[in-house]
């Protein structure tokens, strides 16, 4: 659409674009420098094989990738695929997001009556390319809330769980600690909950969890939706919802992934919340706890670890009064040899500040 005011003219179509490109960048979902490289004209031919590659294979988890500036693609070559990986560059995925957007707000004048695939379409761009599109992901919910039939929603929300959990994993640094894809996540269990579908929470810990949170270290957003799994499944010692579940078993991986992690405060974190609320099994939780302890204090002592993350984790649990005798007197022994093979003051610092949060804190709880 074009005005003509005098002996200027303004082309409504472009200043619309324009806009749409400048919330993008204020937003932080678009990188500054790529705007030069936005065309004009839409190319509708490139949101096509975009979404072939998106939505050809709803039943494969999708591996996707940005592809940098130094990566340039072959003439007529627009999207990478292999099997299930992809890669995109964040220009030509521009360009696909905004022919995406605008046939979106088309399909949601009506969207009791548009087609679900071509929603799905649009909405799978739009929050590949802007992952806190709270618009789209409320769009997919309404379609799904649609299906009135049991079968046809079950196999709907497994589809839809295999589409979020590829954003989740994939190396996208925005999409693995999006709140609004954990948020859609949620809802889709919660939905899956009222229909008694059973998860395995091992097999979303070991997919979706370590993978997400190692993708995005300190990625709070994912400890804290398995957290959410945990105390929605399980209570008062009895199983709440339809889910496997074997509390030694889940604590042995976490344990394993920390140790392999040991900056990441937000995984001995979760660690140390599934140890706290541990419920009887067949050990004793003193005994669990304490095998824990004696794990990463053996590993603490072999490579020196002056990681904060750590030591909180080992003062916390040793304080709780959850461990034996013999884990709490290695633990001390452990501060002192650490502290005296070290030349850092500020490691110094942090070991002479465990070791008195401890014992003042062990005091109390003992009080």
């Amino acid at each position: 659409m074009r005005l003509d005011y005098g002996a200027s003219v303004v082309d409504l179509s472009k200043k619309k674009h324009s806009i749409t490109l400048k919330r993008l960048v204020m937003s932080r979902a678009l990188d500054i420098d790529s705007v030069p490289s936005v065309q004009e004209e839409v190319s509708q031919q490139l949101y096509h094989e975009i979404v072939q590659a998106l939505c050809s294979n709803p039943s494969e988890r999708l591996e996707i990738e940005f592809l940098g500036k130094s990566h340039i693609l072959p003439p007529g070559c627009n999207i990478l695929v292999d099997g299930n990986y992809i890669g995109i560059s964040k220009p030509k995925l521009i360009q696909a997001f905004i022919f995406a957007r605008k046939l979106f707000f088309k399909y949601l004048r009506d969207i009791n009556n548009s087609d679900d695939q071509e929603v799905r379409n649009t909405t799978a761009v739009m929050l590949l390319m802007d992952a806190e599109n709270l618009t789209a992901a409320n769009a997919r919910k309404k379609l799904i809330q649609r299906c009135k039939n049991f079968v046809d929603i079950e196999s709907i929300i497994r589809k839809e769980l295999i589409w979020v959990d590829g954003l989740l994993t994939s190396r996208l640094h925005r999409h693995t600690k999006s709140p609004t894809l954990w948020s859609h996540r949620r809802w889709l269990l919660d939905l899956g909950y009222s229909i008694n579908m059973p998860f395995d929470i091992h097999s979303d810990l070991k997919e979706v969890i370590l993978i997400s949170a190692e993708r995005h270290p300190r990625n709070y957003y994912a400890w804290q939706h398995l957290r959410w799994i945990l105390l929605s499944s399980y209570g008062d010692n009895s199983p709440k919802r339809k889910i496997t579940l074997d509390n030694e078993k889940l604590i042995s991986t976490i344990l394993v992934w920390c140790t392999k992690h040991p900056s990441d405060t937000s995984g001995f974190s979760f660690l140390l919340f599934c140890l706290s609320t541990l419920p009887e099994g067949s050990r004793p939780r003193i005994e669990v706890c304490s095998s824990a302890c004696k794990d990463v204090l053996a590993l603490a002592n072999s490579f020196q670890w002056l990681n904060e993350s750590v030591w909180v984790f080992l003062r916390t649990l040793v304080a709780s009064g959850v461990v034996s005798s013999d884990q709490k007197a290695y633990f001390y022994t452990s501060i002192r040899a650490i502290n005296a093979s070290t030349e850092q003051a500020g490691s110094k610092r942090l070991l002479d500040n465990v070791e008195a949060w401890c014992r003042t804190n062990a005091e109390t709880c003992h009080s």
